[in-house]
């Protein structure tokens, strides 16, 4: 028998061997109406998919299998389920991969034993291990060569962190369907469309055993449970039960902004310029100084803006751009107008204090703001997001940042990008 015949009788085994669970056709539409939307699996990509082993992160696990199996597109995945160090035990969760042929592998960690030393008495740890657990999926995704990170969240999720945001942080966000990290990692959200007691009738369905409460660190210690989240749950289920269509009308709000009727004012003059690396979008808020350099700008964010041909900024601005591209160093620096916070506008200041052909650490650039800002430590990762959140890259350097052996990292806009910038300059990286 040839080794070809043998190699399809065994995939024709394996396959007539893994179960399947059963998934509503409600779920897996809405799930494909995501995905037709917002091209969350696309050709040739390698996801990687956290599983906590909770009826969200599970449930999606196999409808990935699902859509694996049925794609037009050839693409694939993993699920990885971090183990904080406590001890726990995912036997159970290792053979319900195996048995529903998922691959599956648990990460070992120590930050349980860390959050010991970081985390004060009596104060709530969800930020921490949320912060700590999204760090340990993105190494693993780069280490690996994932391209893709895939989350759990659901509509609901969603729901509750805008009124979270807007009741507690003052800043109207939510959670998006995909979005590009500043490390280049893909973060996409195939259930964000769903309910949550769709999730869990599927789950009870199915009688999927879930991870619960046991495996949650705030468990182990004397500290504060988080009532943000539990006391806005409440506060929906009290509005959903006097809107019965609240949520079906908050996911439509999501996608059906009306920027210019806030206070802040929207309105953006814009340009093109074609560069080496793809097209740039100039914005201007008041045509004398850029307020953004965007590469892959979407065309329906300029909606409301108005293209200006001839304006000295933008003038000014290609001219940098030229000159930079050419390899050589502009010896002036447009106006700019960078909006952020105080703390963001301290990063962006040390990012342009960054010398062309030269390049600095997201630890060395916290050490030197720390020292300005009479602070004892400024943790890296904070920095991190600040440079990810540059609205001006290029002109602030935010490429010349890298890890402090050299390493890329991440950039918001690829990492083939930061590659291409780096080599102009002539700037060494790992």
């Amino acid at each position: 028998m040839s080794e070809n015949i043998i190699n399809e009788l065994e995939t024709e085994q394996t396959e007539q061997t893994e179960q399947k669970i059963e998934l509503s056709k409600k779920l897996l539409r809405i799930v494909g109406q995501t995905n037709a939307k917002y091209s969350l699996f696309e050709e040739g990509d390698k996801i990687l998919l956290g599983l906590s082993g909770g009826k969200d992160s599970l449930s999606l696990a196999h409808i990935l299998k699902h859509f694996g199996a049925h794609s037009p597109v050839k693409w694939s995945f993993k699920a990885v389920t971090l183990s904080y160090g406590m001890g726990e035990s995912f036997d159970y969760l290792s053979s319900h991969c195996k048995e529903y042929g998922i691959e599956h592998e648990v990460i070992e960690s120590s930050v349980f034993e860390l959050s010991k030393e970081k985390i004060r008495r009596n104060s709530s740890f969800c930020s921490f291990f949320s912060r700590m657990r999204r760090g340990y999926l993105y190494s693993y995704a780069l280490k690996h060569g994932f391209n893709k990170l895939a989350i759990a969240h659901h509509l609901d999720d969603a729901c509750e962190s805008f009124f979270m945001n807007f009741i507690y942080n003052g800043a109207l966000r939510t959670l998006a369907p995909k979005y590009t990290s500043e490390n280049g990692i893909v973060v996409i959200r195939p259930l964000i469309f769903a309910r949550e007691k769709q999730l869990r009738d599927n789950a009870a369905r199915n009688n999927l055993q879930v991870i619960g409460d046991e495996a949650c660190p705030a468990m182990r210690f004397d500290v504060k449970m988080p009532h943000a989240r539990a006391e806005t749950k409440e506060l929906l289920k009290e509005l959903e039960a006097k809107h019965p269509k609240l949520f079906t009308s908050m996911k439509a709000a999501f996608e059906n902004i009306h920027t210019d009727t806030f206070f802040y004012s929207f309105k953006m003059f814009y340009d093109f310029y074609s560069s080496p690396l793809g097209q740039i979008t100039l914005l201007s808020r008041d045509k004398k100084s850029l307020c953004g350099l965007y590469f892959d700008f979407a065309s329906k964010n300029l909606a409301q803006g108005e293209f200006l041909a001839d304006c000295k900024i933008f003038r000014q601005s290609k001219n940098w751009l030229d000159i930079y591209f050419s390899g050589v160093c502009p010896d002036f620096i447009p106006e700019l107008d960078l909006c952020g916070s105080e703390f963001a506008l301290s990063v962006w200041s040390e990012l342009l204090a960054i010398k062309y052909g030269s390049s600095t650490s997201y630890g060395k650039i916290a050490k030197t703001l720390a020292a300005k800002l009479g602070k004892e430590k400024i943790a890296a990762q904070a920095i991190g997001r600040a440079v990810g959140a540059n609205p001006v890259p290029i002109i602030v350097p935010c490429h010349r940042v890298l890890g402090s052996d050299f390493g890329l990292k991440g950039y918001a806009y690829g990492l083939e990008r930061k590659i291409a910038l780096l080599k102009l300059e002539k700037i060494i990286y790992k």
